[in-house]
């Protein structure tokens, strides 16, 4: 918990404290060390899965925010697994559905990410919504193009007790939208007939979706398929003083260790003590994967479910008070 990893930072550093270093500076050194481990390390805990269901005409897909790194997708009905590829397969001379044609539905083409989880279908203003009214003032910045810009940056001014704004230019494609800081309500963006194209949850300051393909233009469905992703969550920094790492409490020490590493290594003299704090927490680490490895199996076998084998995917879903998560569909 950040609280508990602050006090003992804090308390560490003692009278090298100086007045700069409050509780923005010590909060910023933290999410670094937290953000090093997250993307440094094959951690475990941050893993999750969910079933998603997608349509008979999607063809190309956003997922959720929180979606991450995609460790592994499979059929929920077949329980068979989906091949991952990326987007050069795609230009072979038999493409990239060419190990699944009799299949079409059994390979995600992974796109990359995007701060759209829609298309715009015109050239366009966008509104920004909040729930409520900001608590906080805070700017939203929007880099995208038009017919008559190849580049635009714009900056949307919140004020306390706003809570909706336009952009002034128009827009047919965005690739970035980012929060000057985090805030008390999600941040919704909609086009003009008021479709939501992009949000960012209160507590990210980046609009981020993954992009995946999951039907090439000739192929189709006959009916929804339900599909399980197993992935990554996204790194969520600490924010609160009662935010939990995204993997766990159980790196608290290994991102106290962490944090000071980097505090040290800035200042001159202390590359012994930067260097002693590393070691600490990288053997702290390897001890914390070695137990977990210790308990589970970490290799990937897709094959039956045990469990939902007796019963349909719809039923098993229901039963299990699992609820289906529609994807966000992105038109071509």
């Amino acid at each position: 918990m950040l609280l508990e990893i602050f006090n003992e930072i804090r308390t560490d550093l003692g009278s090298d404290v100086s007045s700069s270093r409050d509780r923005a500076w010590i909060l910023q050194q933290i999410n670094h060390a937290a953000r090093e481990l997250y993307d440094t390390a094959d951690i475990t805990g941050a893993e999750r899965e969910q079933i998603f269901e997608l349509d008979v005409d999607e063809q190309q897909i956003a997922l959720p925010w929180y979606v991450g790194d995609i460790i592994g997708v499979r059929d929920y009905d077949t329980r068979e697994s989906i091949q991952q590829v990326d987007m050069r397969p795609r230009y072979l001379r038999d493409a990239w559905t060419r190990d699944s044609q009799l299949q079409p539905m059994m390979q995600w083409r992974r796109k990359g990410q995007s701060a759209l989880k829609r298309n715009l279908l015109n050239e366009e203003t966008l509104t920004l919504e909040l729930a409520a009214a900001a608590t906080e003032a805070f700017d939203v910045f929007i880099v995208g193009s038009n017919s008559s810009a190849a580049r635009i940056t714009e900056r949307v001014r919140f004020a306390i007790g706003d809570s909706s704004k336009s952009t002034v230019n128009l827009y047919e494609n965005v690739t970035s939208i980012v929060k000057s800081a985090p805030t008390a309500y999600d941040l919704v963006v909609e086009s003009l007939d008021g479709t939501e194209v992009s949000n960012i949850p209160s507590h990210l300051t980046k609009a981020q979706f993954t992009l995946v393909q999951v039907l090439d233009r000739n192929d189709s469905r006959v009916e929804s398929q339900l599909v399980e992703v197993c992935y990554k969550h996204v790194f969520e920094p600490f924010v609160n003083d009662t935010d939990s790492f995204t993997a766990g409490d159980v790196y608290d020490k290994v991102i106290y260790w962490k944090t000071l590493e980097q505090i040290y290594a800035k200042q001159e003299g202390k590359e012994d003590r930067a260097a002693m704090c590393g070691n600490k927490a990288q053997a702290m680490l390897s001890n914390i994967l070695s137990n977990m490895a210790g308990k589970v199996e970490m290799k990937f076998a897709f094959g039956e479910n045990l469990t939902l084998s007796a019963i349909s995917a719809s039923a098993a879903a229901a039963r299990n008070g699992i609820f289906l998560t529609k994807t966000n569909l992105w038109q071509q």
